[in-house]
């Protein structure tokens, strides 16, 4: 009879990579992670969401301040200004009040002429008529036509009454005077 043999015992099973080792220690555990701690997926998404939440309420907050910019002309001259031809200030104040296309004058707190605006933003000078408005709040046959310019928060305006010309410059030593509007 022959001695049978002990079969020989498997070879141990080889690591694949990227799996970690086990400690020489024997302990059976895994070696500590290099670098600092994760956060868990919750701390994760939680920390995301508020990134997003940050940068949403940025870009509401800019638009919400860019829109508070006038977009055109006729918004830039909206509001209360105060009047000084050529730039001097008058004995009794004189305001203009613009609302929509309606320019009026108000002498103290007394309103005396309003207009009618009409402003041509695209012409060089920037031009712009002030019809009068009768008693029965339509426009009369009276027209101021004249330029306007925007300069370090001021509006100029230059008017002449119809039918002399447009005016064609602020400058002009013969022209008609220089308004000058300047915000309270």
């Amino acid at each position: 009879m022959s001695v049978a043999e002990e079969p020989t015992p498997p070879a141990p099973p080889t690591e694949a990579k990227g799996e970690e080792r086990l400690s020489q220690a024997g302990t059976g555990s895994a070696r500590p992670p290099v670098g600092p701690p994760r956060p868990s997926s919750g701390k994760r998404f939680w920390g995301i969401g508020l990134v997003v939440l940050g940068l949403a309420a940025g870009a509401v907050g800019y638009f919400a301040l860019r829109s508070l910019e006038p977009r055109d002309d006729a918004e830039r001259l909206q509001g209360v200004w105060l009047l000084a031809p050529n730039g001097r200030e008058t004995r009794l104040p004189v305001t203009v009040r613009i609302t929509g296309d309606r320019w009026v004058y108000l002498v103290g707190e007394q309103e005396q002429k309003r207009y009618r605006l009409t402003l041509r933003p695209e012409a060089n000078p920037k031009e712009l008529d002030l019809a009068l408005i009768g008693p029965d709040d339509q426009p009369s046959a009276f027209v101021l036509r004249g330029i306007y310019a925007f300069s370090d928060g001021t509006a100029r305006v230059v008017v002449a009454p119809d039918p002399s010309p447009r005016p064609a410059a602020f400058d002009a030593p013969d022209g008609p005077p220089v308004w000058v509007l300047e915000r309270p």
